[in-house]
């Protein structure tokens, strides 16, 4: 069986758990790591790179087309963070919904939506 190391509200751990739950594998989860935080520099570089992002949806409902793809999940991952951290944020309205639409994935609901620590 699949072992993974890490925090559930670990970036990294849930890109590993949601990728397990879209792909319906079976695993084990051990609690590792330690908490981050976020300082105003790194939020204007994140904002920066959102926009980039927000660019690409412009014309699709995922990042590399109009279906999901594994390619949502890294960046899935982060827009949890992104929109649920106490920072201000500018509004992308592409992104917006690219985010709202992972929020109705259920794998996404269970390894991602977690309380940020």
């Amino acid at each position: 069986m699949l072992k993974i190391w890490g925090r559930k509200n670990s970036i990294n751990v849930q890109k590993v758990l949601w990728t397990c739950g879209e792909l319906g594998l079976q695993y084990e989860r051990i609690d590792a790591g330690l908490a981050f935080g976020v300082v105003e520099e790194h939020r204007k570089l994140l904002a920066a790179n959102w926009h980039i992002v927000d660019a690409q949806l412009a014309s699709r409902n995922y990042l590399a087309g109009n279906a999901f793809t594994p390619g949502d999940i890294p960046m899935g991952v982060a827009a949890y963070r992104w929109f649920n951290l106490p920072i201000e944020r500018p509004a992308m309205s592409n992104v917006e919904r690219w985010y709202k639409r992972l929020c109705e994935r259920p794998a996404f609901k269970e390894h991602c939506m977690l309380p940020l620590t």
